[in-house]
Formats: structure tokens, C-alpha cells, sequence
């Protein structure tokens, strides 16, 4: 019987400490390494990847972007007079980057964040 609830609470445990991404990871150091009438869209693929979305804007001008999440679960679970407790800590980039008809960085946005919540 101690093996049967031993194995039922860890399965409790596993379960809750789950991760999920979307998006493909890159550096965000190496982002803000770009630089504006420099950098061409060959390096910036070269250096992070295909983007996820590319949009034409006109004037031969293109947009690409990139976006990278991730959240993991800690141990979030529920227990009955105490509700849900635990804790998860997430991360979130986003570049956008603006190419002139020449294929040149012409404007770039970038945000990153970091963060974690608890529950009891």
C-alpha cells in the first residue's frame, strides 16, 4: 500500500513541474549587437535564425520577427482547504527589425523579460 501511494504522489509531483516553450531560442546579446546601417539580413539570419514572421511594408522595405517564450511549471498543484500552490517562472523575447530596400538594418525593437510567481 506505501508503494501504491509513494508512486501516486510522485506521479502529483511530476506532473506539475512542467515546461513549455514556443518559439525557437536565441541571444539576445547578440540582438543588440545589431546595428543600424550596418548589419545586413544575411548576418542577422546567420546569427539567430529564420524569423518567425516577415512582413512586406512597401517600398521594398521588410519587417522580420522573432519571438521566443518559455514557462515552467514548479510543483503547481492543488490541495483541497488550501487551493493551488507552487510556482512558476517564465521568460519572453521579442525583436522586431526593419530592413531598407537594400537589405540593411534600418530600425530595431527588442524586449526581454524575466519573471516568476508563487502561489499558496
Amino acid at each position: 500500500m506505501k508503494k501504491i501511494l509513494l508512486t501516486i504522489a510522485m506521479a502529483f509531483v511530476l506532473a506539475a513541474c512542467n515546461s513549455t516553450s514556443q518559439g525557437r531560442d536565441f541571444d539576445m546579446e547578440v540582438v543588440k549587437g545589431f546595428k543600424k546601417g550596418e548589419t545586413t539580413q544575411e548576418q542577422v539570419k546567420e546569427a539567430i535564425g529564420d524569423p518567425m514572421g516577415v512582413n512586406d511594408i512597401g517600398n521594398d522595405e521588410v519587417v522580420w520577427t522573432y519571438s521566443y517564450s518559455e514557462g515552467q511549471g514548479g510543483g503547481v498543484g492543488f490541495i483541497p482547504y488550501a487551493g493551488h500552490v507552487g510556482g512558476s517562472q517564465n521568460e519572453t523575447k521579442n525583436v522586431t527589425i526593419r530592413f531598407n530596400a537594400k537589405g540593411i538594418v534600418s530600425g530595431l525593437s527588442f524586449n526581454e523579460s524575466a519573471g516568476s510567481s508563487s502561489h499558496l
